[in-house]
């Protein structure tokens, strides 16, 4: 019996310590027993290292009825589905953490709704629900799932970093990011990196473009750090291309650098349309018409217009649109490669 050899094979894992391959002999096998008490911990790892597509691929493979009895494990699921799982996914695991989550005050939905506000442009809101998280997680979680309480609070904190820079209330020099980057560097680098991006384009839109380039360049050596389950290159986040096509001018350069940018684009259309897919495609607009792309650009122009038409409060992408092609000129000669 296949199933059987499986569930005796996730057990054999479980208690040798290897949670990732108990996990998929687990799922294999049908052993839901396993599949809860081994779940939380694999996400929880893979979140830690920032490895989100390994996380997305196990949300997708999983029955939320598996874990819906073991507090800890729904609880997990649920909020890295928030973070990473596609739409659709995402969906399924909301809707049984609404028919059989924590009732009223379930700290799990007001961090799904967090991210539901900051992906929708609704940034004030994401603020204030990201804030309820942070001040709540610890009487929350810390009974059942103390390993959720860092994860959700170092989230939290980037996330509502990130807000308010959809808000258009952070500026370059704002305190926030090094009370929040105090926060998660020790134990996320990979959300570390995350509030480094978000620096970086407040400094560039700000003007501060030294800042901008030197927060950029940490961001990718924290992302490498951190990510092992993707490729990553200078040019494949927003502001690494954005660093990238300032530093220069040739059209087949800028080309590929543009081309790196449908991969982030096409995250974000998996998440759902977001202000991030706003963002991603504004820039990726505007490379493609530094490279003389003119027909790409305007794709994505109009496609990123159409989404912060939606968003009824994000007014950083409206200013990050009016600002970005001056930001990417370049009065070097010739085609300057990133460092």
């Amino acid at each position: 019996d296949v199933e059987l050899h499986q569930r005796r094979a996730a057990r054999w894992f479980r208690e040798q310590g290897a949670t990732e391959e108990a996990l998929k002999a687990a799922v294999a096998g049908k052993d839901g027993d396993i599949v809860a008490a081994t779940v939380s911990d694999v996400l929880v790892d893979n979140a830690l290292e920032q490895r989100a597509f390994s996380c997305a691929r196990w949300l997708t493979v999983l029955d939320p009825a598996n874990v819906v009895g073991d507090r800890r494990a729904f609880a997990v699921t649920v909020c890295i589905a928030a973070v990473w799982a596609r739409e659709d996914v995402r969906d399924k695991w909301v809707r049984a953490r609404i028919r059989h989550g924590d009732g009223d005050g379930d700290l799990v939905l007001v961090f799904v709704r967090a991210f539901d506000a900051l992906r929708g442009g609704r940034a004030t809101e994401s603020v204030e629900l990201f804030q309820e998280v942070i001040d709540g997680a610890a009487d929350y979680a810390s009974d059942f799932a103390p390993d959720l309480v860092p994860l959700v609070m170092g989230f939290s904190f980037a996330s509502s970093v990130e807000a308010r820079m959809y808000q258009g209330t952070l500026r370059h020099d704002d305190p926030t990011f090094a009370e929040a980057l105090a926060l998660v560097r020790s134990f996320a680098p990979g959300v570390a990196a995350w509030i480094h991006a978000w620096w970086a384009l407040v400094a560039y839109v700000d003007g501060a473009t030294e800042l901008a380039s030197t927060m950029a360049e940490e961001h990718y050596h924290l992302r490498r750090k951190g990510e092992t389950d993707r490729v990553t290159t200078r040019d494949n986040s927003v502001v690494g291309a954005l660093t990238s096509a300032r530093r220069t001018n040739d059209p087949i350069r800028l080309r590929r650098i543009a081309d790196e940018m449908e991969e982030v684009v096409a995250i974000h259309d998996r998440l759902g349309g977001s202000t991030g897919g706003a963002l991603a495609r504004l820039l990726a607009a505007a490379i493609y018409r530094k490279s003389g792309d003119l027909a790409a650009a305007k794709r994505h122009q109009e496609h990123a217009d159409r989404l912060i038409l939606t968003f009824p409060d994000a007014p950083f992408l409206s200013r990050f649109a009016e600002s970005i092609d001056g930001i990417l000129r370049s009065d070097a000669p010739g085609d300057l490669l990133a460092l």
